[in-house]
């Protein structure tokens, strides 16, 4: 991304998918042509994958005695 002039050029933007996800993701399509996997397998595991995560994400909070940051669609759902 390249940033633009003004305050919030020096903000980090945080992508939508990260590296591993779309290494995660190219490497279940690769096994689903080779026929190694069902689509149902691949889903249940990606699922488990994400659900891992942002099950860390609230634990780490929770640490804290402190409720996370919403989600960017949740934070577009609360202005509309």
């Amino acid at each position: 991304m390249v940033p633009h002039d003004g305050d919030h050029a020096r903000e980090k933007k945080t992508p939508a998918l990260t590296v591993p996800q779309v290494q995660g993701m190219i490497a279940e399509l690769l096994h689903r042509l080779l026929k190694c996997d069902r689509p149902a397998r691949i889903r249940r595991r990606m699922n488990r994958r994400l659900r891992r995560n942002e099950q860390a994400r609230l634990y780490h909070w929770r640490q804290h005695k402190r409720l996370p940051p919403r989600r960017f669609e949740q934070q577009a759902r609360q202005i509309q």
